[in-house]
């Protein structure tokens, strides 16, 4: 029962992406070329793409492993293979990321906030606080997961006050 609500949680998600990405895209107005370097300025500032990567880098060893543990039987030139595709996919995947954020960012905030963050981003201060962002995200990870357990628990437990979850015998008489 776990495994069957991780996959419908994780399906309803991925689901759900392409139709929020598709409405909030719809709303994004083209920005100006002002705007635009000034994100491509805040991104370079943040570090966004090493961020990016750094979050798919902690998910990634996580994610093979369960393909490991779900496909028991794959070889280890397959789980070679499939790793190797899923680097490559989610390389080319944050770079599409990337641009697409870029118009949300122009959208959202004005040219004067773009222009502090960039100007706050840029100072030591600033600089220091993203360098430091990795370690915290390095040391988040596993208080999230250890809280991962009670968070399905808890999905479980309100799904099933819901829904029947109990498993139904086929052609059981009623």
């Amino acid at each position: 029962m776990r495994k069957l609500l991780t996959i419908f949680m994780a399906s309803v998600l991925l689901a759900s992406v392409p139709a929020v990405c598709q409405a909030q895209a719809a709303t994004v107005v083209a920005p100006s070329p002002e705007k635009v370097a000034l994100v491509k300025r805040y991104f370079a500032a943040i570090h966004f793409d090493e961020m990016m990567s750094g979050m798919v880098n902690q998910m990634t060893p996580a994610m093979m492993a369960q393909m490991r543990q779900s496909q028991p039987n794959m070889t280890d030139a397959e789980f070679k293979a499939a790793t190797e595709a899923v680097t490559e996919s989610t390389n080319d995947f944050l770079k599409k990321v990337t641009e697409a954020s870029i118009p949300v960012y122009a959208d959202i905030f004005t040219v004067e906030e773009l222009t502090r963050m960039d100007e706050f981003y840029e100072t030591p201060v600033g600089q220091s606080i993203m360098a430091k962002v990795p370690e915290a995200s390095q040391k988040l990870m596993p208080v999230v997961m250890a809280l991962m357990p009670d968070f399905q628990a808890d999905v479980t437990k309100r799904l099933c006050s819901k829904i029947d979850c109990s498993v139904k015998k086929a052609n059981t008489p009623a």
